[in-house]
């Protein structure tokens, strides 16, 4: 009868096989295809800004991150567009004047390099850390485009 040990070198099996050097290799992988679909899609569309597309790497999560430096925001704007609407300024000489922004369609950008499908009206599957949009795949969700890309060699 097999058996099946709990722990591998002192730690639990999935922190193993999540810390294994081929599984991160492969997640690097992806994740590098992604940025570059990323890069273009980004580039496609800028009119201006510092927006840019980054890796981050936590501990063992590899993140695709579209990062605008700025702070107003523009990232979450970017993926998801936004309303029109104004805000109001204040100018030096003390005057105040509105200024008023048109609507945008969001671009989804991370969502088109990741293939990962759009919800509309619904944006739980995006994390929002300060002005940072990230993507986190579960591993559900990489096994199983892993193995559609092996059924799709095959």
């Amino acid at each position: 009868m097999a058996q099946v040990y709990r722990y591998v070198e002192g730690q639990k099996f999935e922190r193993f096989m999540a810390d294994f050097e081929p599984v991160q290799l492969h997640l690097m992988d992806l994740l590098f295809a992604a940025k570059a679909k990323a890069d273009v899609y980004l580039i496609e569309n800028r009119q201006e800004g510092d927006a840019a597309i980054e890796i981050d790497h936590g501990d063992i999560d590899w993140y695709l991150t579209l990062s605008d430096e700025r702070g107003q925001g523009a990232a979450m704007s970017i993926e998801y567009g936004r309303q029109a609407g104004s805000y109001e300024m204040q100018y030096s000489d003390g005057e105040v004047r509105e200024i008023e922004y048109g609507a945008s369609e969001g671009l989804y950008i991370l969502h088109r390099a990741l293939n990962v499908p759009r919800k509309e009206g619904r944006r739980k599957p995006v994390k929002v850390k300060g002005r940072r949009v990230k993507v986190n795949y579960t591993r559900w969700e990489q096994v199983q485009r892993f193995r559609r890309r092996k059924d799709e060699e095959a």
